[in-house]
């Protein structure tokens, strides 16, 4: 994953946590909620986890993922 895209990812989750007062994390050894996960076969694309890829489009604080995904061509399943 590029450096630009972890920033992103990592910005989006501080506020998300902020925003949801700590409850959705990344890491699930830690027992944290997994919200996605990318893949790069050539083609980037980015699969959001249940039930967040019912809501994803609405959090605000994942704007600036949707706009590097949409720069750098990935896909999604909410495509």
């Amino acid at each position: 994953m590029d450096e630009e895209l972890e920033s992103i990812i990592k910005k989006a989750v501080e506020e998300i946590n902020k925003n949801l007062y700590g409850k959705l994390f990344l890491d699930k050894e830690d027992k944290e909620e997994l919200i996605l996960q990318i893949y790069d076969y050539g083609e980037g694309y980015v699969e959001f986890i249940m039930p967040f890829n019912n809501s994803a489009r609405s959090m605000k604080e994942l704007m600036p993922l949707f706009d590097y995904i949409k720069k750098k061509g990935y896909k999604t399943n909410l495509d």
